[in-house]
């Protein structure tokens, strides 16, 4: 794979450091191209000019997944492409590890995500933090959490700061999703596309150990190093076969194809 595809397929984030690291990390399934940068800019590489980290202190890591979790609802600026509204987003502060999944509403949606999510890591969870929110803390999803003996930690009123870990995060798959929408030149309404994409890529994003080795979210939780043949720049155009549409077959001269935009 060229570099510039690795890049454009990882949010257009720099990859100085997968690049150094990269044999300990990943599968031995492919190999970068040492062909120099393509001279002409993509869009996604100049939607995003990033500020200067204001903490530099990392949030201090448990010692197993599922130790604790930050969660958090995300929200677009409009109501997405198949009716998605919201999104309940988890990030695990042992492995870094990111879930989304969607939100149609804020009231029945919640729970039914979270059992979801609970039965898709197949682990109990001890502890969870979110923001004050009492879409989260209370109502039907504060039932269902305590149904499961897990411990609910919501930060103070106004100090989203305290649930750093996720917000932060949310902040790089903005600018993830920003960069993939304007380099496809697609509207808005495919923010929960792109944020999902950005929160699966971020598994495979290199983090710097204790013991100053490096590893991947991906590799923390399931024991295996990921494979980067998965990767590809979200929304690029493709087709699929038509011959009907509706109950009318189409003629040997007609398109027997319709366009389709590749959102996962």
């Amino acid at each position: 794979m060229s570099e510039d595809y690795i890049r454009a397929a990882l949010g257009f984030h720099h990859i100085d450091t997968l690049k150094t690291h990269f044999k300990d990390l990943y599968q031995d399934t492919m190999k970068i191209d040492s062909l120099p940068a393509d001279a002409v800019l993509d869009a996604g590489d100049l939607s995003t000019i990033r500020k200067t980290a204001r903490n530099t202190t990392p949030v201090p890591r448990p010692s197993h997944f599922g130790d604790a979790l930050h969660v958090d609802i995300i929200f677009g600026p409009e109501i997405a492409v198949a009716n998605m509204h919201y999104g309940l987003l988890f990030r695990d502060c042992y492995s870094r590890m990111t879930y989304l999944y969607p939100l149609q509403n804020l009231t029945s949606d919640i729970p039914k995500q979270m059992q979801e999510f609970f039965a898709h890591i197949g682990l109990p969870l001890r502890h969870l933090i979110s923001d004050f929110d009492l879409k989260l803390i209370g109502g039907k999803a504060r039932e269902y959490l305590k149904s499961l003996l897990i411990h609910v930690n919501a930060t103070p009123s106004f100090h989203k700061d305290r649930n750093g870990l996720v917000e932060h995060h949310w902040q790089m798959m903005i600018s993830m999703a920003r960069n993939w929408l304007a380099s496809a030149e697609l509207p808005s309404t495919y923010w929960f596309y792109s944020v999902k994409h950005a929160a699966e890529v971020c598994n495979y994003f290199p983090l710097r150990m204790e013991d100053g080795t490096y590893k991947t979210p991906f590799e923390l939780v399931h024991h295996s190093k990921p494979d980067l043949r998965v990767l590809f720049k979200p929304f690029g155009l493709a087709a699929v076969r038509c011959e009907h549409i509706g109950d009318v077959t189409v003629t040997k001269f007609d398109s027997q194809s319709i366009p389709i935009i590749a959102v996962g």
